[in-house]
């Protein structure tokens, strides 16, 4: 069970296999505008985040699997994105994830009078999840989720945090250091020699990356993202 549409549904499961196949998480889609030009937002996610490379990568591969399929009746628009730290939800299991956490949720039809929520995910009671908004508790039914977004603490993201380094081999770990990048909400792994000293190699390595795809991530190092140096 999903939050997703009916045609968003189909979509998942057609493009799902080959997202799969490249070693990536398809995390969800949203068709946009569907009765004009429509809009496909597709959200992918691995375990050290999403870079600009890995979108364009994933963006070509499906595109053929579209234009094969032919789901969509005239032109359309594919964007592929890492779903980010204020992700919006999809699936259960996603939700678990976030379990005290605070959440946008807007409903496809009305519930006592209202069909946007802010609150707190307490969980899940059978197939509705249960969301606290100041000192009422709603439970809302998962299937009739039109859009719902988490808006995690900076206490989960700090516990959060240490798992970018976790696929890391333990003989270099303490040479490197996570890092959430404010600009396109990835976790990172870069070392902990100046910025000016960077080890591109080991980013290379270890992420999976060139260098060059880092660039937004290493500006906003500079600016706002915290290092960690006791791993």
């Amino acid at each position: 069970m999903n939050t997703m549409g009916g045609k968003e549904s189909q979509l998942l499961k057609l493009l799902e296999p080959t997202v799969d196949m490249l070693g990536y998480k398809l995390w969800g889609l949203e068709l946009l505008s569907p009765n004009r030009r429509p809009t496909l937002r597709v959200y992918i996610d691995k375990a050290l985040g999403v870079t600009v490379d890995d979108c364009a990568s994933v963006s070509r591969h499906l595109a053929g699997v579209l234009d094969v399929e032919d789901p969509f009746v005239g032109e359309y628009t594919l964007e592929v994105s890492s779903p980010g730290i204020d992700r919006l939800l999809f699936k259960r299991e996603q939700f678990m994830d976030y379990e005290a956490q605070p959440v946008e949720v807007k409903l496809r039809f009305p519930f006592e009078g209202r069909r946007k929520f802010r609150g707190w995910f307490l969980g899940f009671d059978g197939d509705d999840i249960v969301v606290r908004v100041d000192k009422h508790e709603y439970l809302l039914p998962l299937n009739s989720i039109d859009r719902a977004r988490v808006q995690p603490t900076a206490e989960w993201i700090e516990r959060a945090r240490p798992a970018a380094v976790t696929e890391l081999n333990e003989s270099v770990k303490e040479d490197l250091c996570p890092f959430f990048c404010k600009k396109c909400h990835n976790a990172r792994v870069l070392p902990k020699a100046s910025p000016s000293g960077f080890l591109w190699g080991k980013i290379t390595q270890f992420c999976g990356v060139e260098s060059s795809a880092l660039s937004c991530c290493v500006n906003s190092l500079y600016i706002t993202a915290q290092i960690y140096q006791n791993l």
